[in-house]
């Protein structure tokens, strides 16, 4: 009964049919987990053709991506994404070193791609880093060639999806190339060829996309043969890609809800309480309103970072001097009021998104880098056996060394602190110390005459 459902699903992939599919898997006794991929991939796979149309094209990439922000991992390995990215900004890096650039900006964003690459990974980037350091003019070739380049692959796919389906269309109408514009089709028909190729190279042989990305870029690529020119937002399902999805949606959400704030303040300025052209006279100062309630209804600012602004307090002396009355004024200030609360609730949602996203990027590069051995460790013994056989030293130098090691403080610089208050064993019992000092028993014969 499952898998009718399953197949009910893929055969037509509509919201309905997915709430079923959830259901049916509850009803079924699988996992949350598995039930949360099962769910992502459906509407990965499945989202394309579940929509008539671009609004719930958004909603669904918003759902894929939400779904698979639950999942208990990333779908796709984030240091095999990043592998293109990282040879990019080593490329810039080494322009930078080349011409005395600043070059602050791009270590930041390297150190940060390349936390969450394995260790044999990390060590090839840095090695490379020292490299363009000691030598920037020579020329260098990419440390991961066949990596795919994620963003123009997505872009490649979308202006694909835009040409190649019109350009048959019309070639199709004009086989014989009658037409004046016959040469600007084929010219069309070659660019539109030329990008087939880099897809089709992608999926083939590029390295860094995972299984379900290949199936989803030929679905799309056989939803394009048919003559469908919309790609889906979810084209690819690294987490990278996923959070910026998200945060696009929230975005747009907001300055949605931004703008629809400015109709009423709108409105309750077109009443006929307020003298006649006040929203022309206001507009500047309205937008500014709009602008900083749209960044904070997005995440993108704090409350105390809007009322800096002072957007409200302009708009207020601008009603003002427009000649509004009082209580229409009260109207604008309550309404915005409530309003400015709405935004701030929103976005501390869209920076709490954003904060499971880097969440899970900082547990991914956590595993991978998990910090220097422990002292007694063996694998910090190892290491030290390493680094003095590295050094030249003879096996008997190494024991010897290993020996003291083992002998000493863990680490050393622990043998010259003072012991914290809480690790000192007591000596004696509570208050014996204070009555020996002050002699509080005045029965008891000390020796001395009194």
């Amino acid at each position: 009964e499952l898998y009718a459902q399953i197949e009910q699903w893929r055969t037509n992939p509509t919201p309905d049919r997915l709430t079923a599919l959830t259901k049916k898997m509850q009803a079924a006794g699988i996992g949350e987990p598995v039930a949360t991929k099962a769910r992502f991939v459906a509407l990965y796979l499945g989202g394309a053709a579940a929509t008539g149309s671009k609004a719930q094209g958004l909603v669904s990439a918003g759902a894929a991506a939400a779904a698979l922000r639950r999942m208990d991992s990333p779908l796709v390995d984030p240091g095999e994404e990043a592998k293109f990215r990282v040879d990019t900004l080593l490329t810039d890096y080494q322009v930078r070193l080349q011409h005395g650039h600043d070059t602050v900006g791009v270590q930041a964003r390297l150190a940060e791609a390349i936390s969450v690459m394995t260790e044999k990974d990390r060590e090839i980037a840095r090695e490379r880093g020292k490299q363009i350091r000691k030598n920037p003019a020579e020329a260098r070739k990419p440390l991961w060639p066949d990596h795919v380049n994620r963003d123009e692959l997505a872009t490649t796919v979308r202006a694909y999806a835009a040409l190649a389906p019109i350009v048959e269309a019309r070639i199709a109408l004009d086989p014989d190339g009658k037409d004046p514009e016959a040469r600007w089709d084929k010219d069309q028909r070659q660019r539109a060829e030329v990008m087939r190729a880099q897809i089709d190279k992608a999926i083939k042989s590029g390295k860094g996309l995972a299984d379900i990305e290949r199936d989803q870029l030929r679905a799309v690529l056989t939803d394009i043969e048919a003559g469908k020119t919309q790609v889906p937002d979810t084209l690819l399902a690294d987490d990278r890609s996923a959070a910026a999805i998200e945060r696009e949606r929230r975005d747009n959400y907001a300055r949605a809800y931004a703008e629809e704030n400015r109709r009423e303040i709108e409105k309750i300025l077109s009443t006929a309480a307020a003298p006649e052209g006040t929203v022309r006279a206001v507009r500047d100062d309205l937008n500014r309103v709009v602008l900083a309630q749209t960044a904070l209804a997005a995440g993108r600012t704090s409350r105390d970072d809007y009322e800096a602004t002072q957007a409200e307090e302009q708009l207020r002396n601008s009603m003002i001097t427009a000649g509004v009355p009082e209580h229409v004024r009260l109207d604008v200030n309550q309404f915005l009021a409530v309003e400015n609360d709405a935004c701030e609730k929103k976005g501390e949602r869209a920076r709490a998104v954003q904060d499971q996203w880097a969440g899970r990027r900082e547990k991914v590069a956590a595993e991978r880098n998990p910090g220097p051995p422990s002292y007694d460790s063996p694998e910090r013994l190892a290491l030290l056996e390493y680094n003095l056989r590295q050094a030249g030293l003879t096996e008997d130098q190494r024991a010897q060394r290993l020996a003291a090691a083992a002998g000493r403080a863990k680490p050393p610089s622990e043998a010259v602190k003072p012991p914290t208050p809480e690790a000192r064993a007591r000596q004696t019992a509570p208050g014996t110390g204070l009555a020996q000092a002050y002699n509080r028993d005045r029965d008891r014969d000390t020796g001395h005459e009194r």
